[in-house]
């Protein structure tokens, strides 16, 4: 008989442990995601205003920088900050993160 009972409350306790796990994560993910559409429009915007700002410049001018990979370098730069903007709000969501003087 006390085996029967202690077998429900260890399934009850696994299964609302695990409920509460899957939804923190499907939260989490959730708003990774938005925030990571979010700013991916962002970046496409500066992505047109750079190729539209480049476009201005002389053609020498263009060549150097070509040459220099500065285009992949502001991409790179923009992916970093994608990635960024993506894992903070999932890792606020799982980790808490001390505030005050000490942190």
């Amino acid at each position: 008989m006390f085996a029967f009972s202690l077998t429900g409350i260890l399934s009850a306790a696994i299964g609302f442990v695990m409920a509460r796990l899957i939804t923190r994560f499907l939260l989490g993910l959730g708003i990774g995601y938005v925030a990571y559409e979010g700013f991916e429009q962002l970046i496409d915007q500066i992505n047109l205003y750079l190729g539209s700002t480049l476009a201005a410049i002389p053609p020498s001018a263009f060549q150097v920088l070509h040459i220099l990979n500065v285009e992949t370098a502001i991409n790179l730069v923009l992916s970093a900050y994608a990635a960024r903007i993506t894992i903070i709000p999932i890792y606020r969501r799982f980790v808490s993160i001390p505030t005050g003087a000490g942190a």
